[in-house]
This record gives C-alpha cells, structure tokens and sequence, in this order.
C-alpha cells in the first residue's frame, strides 16, 4: 500500500512538474513578444505572407511614425528590375505623402496604427489566458529547436469541447 501510495506521489509530483514547465515556457513566450513588441518601432524587418499557395515578402520599414510594407520578392523569387523599380516608386511617393501631410492627418494615421499594435498586443497576452497549454514534445523547426504545445480552450472538458461542434484543439510551436 505505500509503495502504491509513493509511486501515485511521484506521478502527481512529475505531472505537477511538467505543467509547471509548460507554463514557465508560455512566460518565458509572452516576455519575448513584450520585449520584440516595444522594440519593434525602432527596426526595421522582413515580413513574409502566404496567400493562395504563394508567398509574398515584404520589407517593412517606419516612415515618419507608422510601417510601410515594400513588396520585395514573391514566392522566394526577387522581384524583376522593373517590379522593383515600381515598388522604390511607390515608396518615394508614400514619403513624399507622409512628409506633406498636416499635423492632424499625421497624427490620425499615427494613433490608427498605434491602436492596432495594442489591440494585437491585447489579443496575444489574452490568448495565454484562453487556453490550457500541454506539453506535447520538441522538435526542430528550420534551424530552432522549438516546443510543440497543445491548446485547449481554458476551463472546458474535452467532452464539452466535442459538444461545441468543433476540435479547437491546436498545435503550436514555441522558439527556446
């Protein structure tokens, strides 16, 4: 009976343990995007989007208080001297806008993006709250090792997730 009573110890301890794992991992998660999130302002990055089986890259670079997304290569492929001679057009043009516009215009189109940066702020930090997170394992991910977790919406039963309609359940992968 004790060793019984050890062993169920033992596995409530490394189950405790390796929640509490999951949850460092979420932490330590949220303060990388909290840092990356107030020091995005200030750099400069490239931005690649899937659409429709392709893939369009963009470099996105502040002008004037608020980002500009430069189309730079579609589908892995550097855009054409000619494609890229529209888009550097495109770009003094949106310059020379943003360096004409009145004080006003400025700061309306300033505080619309600063809106849209804290509600997907908002977004993330709430999302670690929404769901229970499990551990599922590692695995590499191009040239990082990453966490694969298991999301599930917080306080429901797998029973009354089915019940819903839907499977929410979702793999995510965290960089260390």
């Amino acid at each position: 009976m004790a060793t019984c009573c050890t062993l169920l110890l033992a596995l409530f301890t490394a189950l405790a343990a390796g929640q509490e794992d999951v949850e460092a991992i979420i932490q330590r998660s949220v303060q990388a995007n909290n840092n990356d999130w107030q020091a995005a302002p200030a750099y400069s990055y490239f931005e690649r989007d899937v659409q429709g089986g392709g893939t369009r890259t963009y470099e996105v670079t502040m002008i004037l208080g608020s980002p500009y997304e430069r189309l730079v290569a579609v589908n892995g492929q550097p855009l054409t001297p000619v494609d890229q001679a529209k888009e550097q057009q495109k770009l003094e043009k949106v310059t020379t806008q943003r360096c004409g516009e009145s004080k006003q215009d400025r700061g309306e189109r300033i505080a619309k993006y600063e809106d849209e940066r804290r509600r997907d702020h908002l977004l993330m930090d709430e999302m670690t709250k929404a769901f229970s997170f499990k551990l599922v394992g590692e695995q590499r991910s191009g040239p990082f090792e990453v966490y694969v977790l298991k999301a599930s919406p917080a306080g429901l039963s797998t029973g009354q997730q089915r019940n819903q309609g839907a499977d929410r359940d979702a793999g995510r992968t965290l960089d260390r």
